[in-house]
């Protein structure tokens, strides 16, 4: 017997054929519809590119002075401008922006302020005195017997180690420092050794407190930077000074003539690597803001409609 199935296979195939459709549908539709959004999507990315961009600045620089110091700022102003993607062009007429400037130096007479505290033995009238150099600071003023206490009292401990009692003579004078007079009693302490204030003690000491003035020779530079636009508008002027040396001008203390070997301290910040990543900062801040191109007109809302009516009225 033969069974004709050719109607029954026909009809799965149509059914199969419509369980399919939908599907295929959905899948073209998403295609269109990714093709339709690439164009703006890449109209947008290369927008904000474009916006965030900024031009290269073309710089000329014109410094006068000394001139071992001018040539070293200008080569630090130089090499802060490179990072930043500037460029250093060799006449005013190539430049958006020309730097002038002035730097000079000269040799002052400067004082440093040490506090010395000064130790006597009134003890058995052996009248020992020992003279500890304390804080050192170019500061007119301020506190210079800071953890001076335990110092001395480490000191004391050194010289006189069997003592267990310390008392203080009348006439000592510690009012240049309510720290150090504060102090001393609990860092004594901490060495196992105790003030008192009457009756006996296994050592009786003055102690004065005092502040000598250490002259000194120090080298200070002066500089003025100012920057102007291609159309003669000024967009930032800088002026500034610090120490470059410093030199001891007569003979150290006799109590630590080591602390006066070297001034280093007093001039380990360079004032003109700082004067140049200061001023090239400040410069870069005001172009942005005046460059249009280089900082974009924030577009509100508001903004946006008197536009558009602006233009329908016109």
């Amino acid at each position: 017997m033969i069974t004709n199935t050719f109607p029954t296979e026909q009809r799965e195939y149509a059914r199969q054929h419509r369980k399919r459709a939908p599907l295929a549908g959905i899948r073209v539709f998403t295609f269109i519809a990714l093709i339709a959004l690439l164009p703006t999507v890449s109209v947008c990315s290369q927008a904000v590119t474009e916006t965030d961009k900024p031009p290269v600045t073309k710089v000329f620089i014109n410094l006068n002075g000394d001139k071992n110091l001018a040539h070293r700022l200008r080569t630090l102003i130089d090499a802060e401008f490179g990072d930043a993607g500037w460029v250093i062009v060799n006449t005013a007429n190539d430049a958006d922006v020309t730097i002038t400037g002035q730097v000079t130096m000269e040799n002052t007479k400067q004082t440093l302020q040490l506090g010395v505290v000064r130790i006597k033995s009134l003890t058995n009238d052996t009248g020992v005195t020992i003279d500890h150099c304390s804080n050192l600071s170019d500061g007119d003023g301020g506190e210079l017997f800071e953890n001076s206490a335990n110092s001395v009292s480490k000191l004391i401990k050194e010289r006189y180690p069997k003592i267990k009692t310390v008392k203080l003579e009348g006439d000592s004078d510690m009012s240049l420092s309510d720290t150090f007079g504060n102090d001393l009693p609990a860092a004594l302490d901490s060495l196992g050794l105790t003030l008192v204030s009457s009756g006996t003690a296994d050592l009786v000491l003055r102690i004065d407190l005092q502040r000598k003035e250490i002259p000194i020779e120090a080298t200070i530079v002066e500089y003025e930077l100012t920057a102007i636009t291609r159309d003669n508008k000024r967009l930032i002027n800088q002026t500034g000074h610090g120490k470059l040396a410093a030199k001891l001008t007569g003979s150290p203390p006799s109590a630590c003539p080591q602390r006066f070997m070297d001034l280093e301290w007093l001039y380990r910040a360079d004032p003109l690597l700082a004067a140049s990543r200061e001023f090239v900062r400040d410069l870069r801040t005001r172009r942005r803001v005046r460059g249009k191109s280089e900082l974009p007109r924030k577009t509100t809302r508001s903004n946006q409609e008197r536009t558009v009516w602006h233009k329908q009225a016109a």
